[in-house]
């Protein structure tokens, strides 16, 4: 394989010489197996140190979703679930999905075309915790509101009634 190769999808086919009769093509994957080295979550920025990985790659990310444990990575009919931004040879970053727990997740790489050996695996570097998410608000007066009493109502999404603060008394305050 030529040095200069990138990571990722490829196909092999032998081609006879002088009279031109080919193979049928063979898909491989190109470069490296994709390893995880580290997982960093800064706020709701996933930062993973990697070698193997390319521009097409995707992640598995393994995290509870209202309680429930699930892939919210993946490849989705539109595309990846959870797109990444690939920042060098040795980092990949993406944002923390709308609704994932705070608790223990997984990241898992996976290279096209997407089979058991163009994937970091169960590399127990892809384990991470994320931390609660931080539910703090800067409040700006609408223009037009009266002084007094009032009320704020956080809703998460998918704002239904039970992903909501309700009638939390910590959401009363009086408007300046």
């Amino acid at each position: 394989m030529p040095s200069w190769a990138p990571t990722g999808p490829g196909s092999l086919q032998l081609v006879n010489r002088p009279g031109g009769l080919a193979s049928n093509a063979v898909a491989a994957v190109i470069g490296a197996t994709p390893t995880i080295t580290g997982v960093v979550v800064s706020g709701s920025l996933v930062a993973v140190t990697r070698t193997g990985s390319s521009t097409l790659s995707v992640i598995n990310l393994f995290a509870k979703l209202r309680g429930v444990l699930v892939n919210v990575g993946g490849l989705g009919p539109a595309g990846p679930r959870s797109p990444l931004s690939v920042v060098g040879d040795t980092r990949l970053t993406f944002t923390r999905p709308i609704g994932v727990d705070e608790g223990p997740a997984f990241v898992e790489v996976l290279n096209p075309p997407f089979t058991p050996f163009s994937t970091s695996g169960s590399d127990p570097d892809g384990a991470f915790t994320y931390p609660a998410p931080d539910t703090r608000f800067t409040f700006v007066r609408p223009a037009g509101a009266l002084a007094g009493p009032a009320f704020v109502e956080v809703l998460n999404p998918p704002f239904i009634p039970f992903a909501s603060s309700g009638s939390d008394p910590d959401g009363a305050f009086t408007m300046p």
